[in-house]
């Protein structure tokens, strides 16, 4: 994908989240105790890596073993949202509604679920 397109991506998310009045996030997160935590960046601060959006500072360290986390991107070839994380967390609808709630998707915006193994 050339780099205009993949600026036009952007300015159309970009764009979008102004229409409807949305900061959706990028970055990454956990579940304990049935809440999740996240760390993450406005989509208009994130960088580009190559077709998606990535938070700025991408060095977060990984929660203990056996705690569901994973990653929100986003794809700028798809123009949605990317959740990326264990089995066990993306065959949970409740677990990704509150994901989407934690990093301000809409729920009627297109989101990727991706299996992390």
């Amino acid at each position: 994908m050339e780099a205009v397109e993949i600026g036009k991506a952007f300015l159309t998310l970009a764009e979008r989240c102004a229409k409807f009045g949305f900061k959706a996030q990028i970055g990454n997160f956990s579940i304990s105790g049935g809440k999740i935590k996240n760390t993450s960046s406005p989509v208009d601060e994130c960088k580009i890596l190559d077709c998606f959006l990535m938070p700025p500072d991408d060095s977060s360290t990984l929660p203990e073993n056996g705690i569901p986390h994973g990653k929100v991107l986003y794809d700028l070839k798809k123009n949605c949202f990317v959740i990326i994380s264990t089995p066990g967390v993306i065959s949970n609808k409740r677990r990704i509604k509150s994901i989407m709630l934690a990093f301000n998707i809409p729920q009627n915006f297109p989101v990727f679920l991706a299996n992390r193994c």
